[in-house]
């Protein structure tokens, strides 16, 4: 069944190095999914009870909601374009009915390595997320990391080719806040959680599963071997 999975996409800093408009326009598989910079994905299942179960996924471009960053284009800087998106993101969440609503976006609100946190992210996305229920996935760190604040679940999964950087900036995160991360050279650095798998690491990726009254994230590594499987996430107490 794979041979038709679709791939829903969203530009990193390095898409904006090449022409983000030629992947915006690539129309050469059905399987890549890519109608715009922001767009917003809906699913709907049937329930055991008959009912009906819904997730929207809202998918962002970072670099325009984060300006500043040092890695988005500097085309982007004082033009007003974030304020915009922010707006347009903002809509979406308070527009959605959903029992489980997802953000995903390039840059992470906290990581341990890479850039670390990003402000923008950190002051505006996440109060978004508290608001409204919802959680966020993100990559650019070459991490594995699960977060957790106010009930709001982020989730980096940066190593899909290459496991993991240090974790020199794990001092800008709250503690509190940390249940998972993989650091160093094939995950050999000084990680936090319980891992399930104590070999080296090449790589890995998120999965996530919908239940009717649930939701499950779960790491795996290269190979498909079960990492790591935090406590399910129930649905959001208020679909509005």
């Amino acid at each position: 069944h794979l041979e038709n999975l679709p791939f829903h996409v969203i530009a990193g800093n390095h898409d904006y190095f090449g022409k983000v408009q030629a992947q915006l326009d690539y129309k050469g598989s059905h399987r890549w999914q890519f109608p715009s910079l922001f767009y917003v994905v809906k699913h709907s299942w049937r329930r055991a009870d008959g009912g009906t179960a819904t997730v929207d996924i809202i998918f962002t471009d970072s670099q325009m909601l984060a300006p500043d960053s040092k890695l988005s284009p500097k085309r982007f800087r004082h033009t007003g374009i974030d304020v915009e998106k922010w707006a347009w993101v903002e809509q979406q969440m308070e527009a959605s009915t959903a029992d489980f609503l997802i953000v995903a976006g390039h840059y992470p609100i906290y990581a341990s390595g890479g850039e670390g946190p990003v402000k923008e992210m950190v002051q505006k996305m996440l109060p978004l997320l508290k608001a409204h229920g919802a959680h966020y996935i993100s990559g650019h760190d070459h991490i594995l990391g699960h977060y957790e604040e106010e009930g709001v679940h982020m989730f980096v999964t940066g190593i899909g080719r290459m496991c993991c950087y240090p974790p020199k900036y794990a001092h800008l995160v709250p503690k509190q806040a940390v249940k998972f991360y993989l650091v160093g050279d094939k995950a050999k650095g000084p990680g936090v959680g319980t891992r399930l798998v104590s070999s080296d690491i090449e790589g890995g990726f998120l999965a996530i599963e919908l239940f009717d009254e649930f939701i499950r994230f779960s790491f795996y590594t290269e190979t498909g071997a079960l990492l790591y499987q935090p406590t399910a996430i129930p649905k959001r107490v208020q679909a509005h």
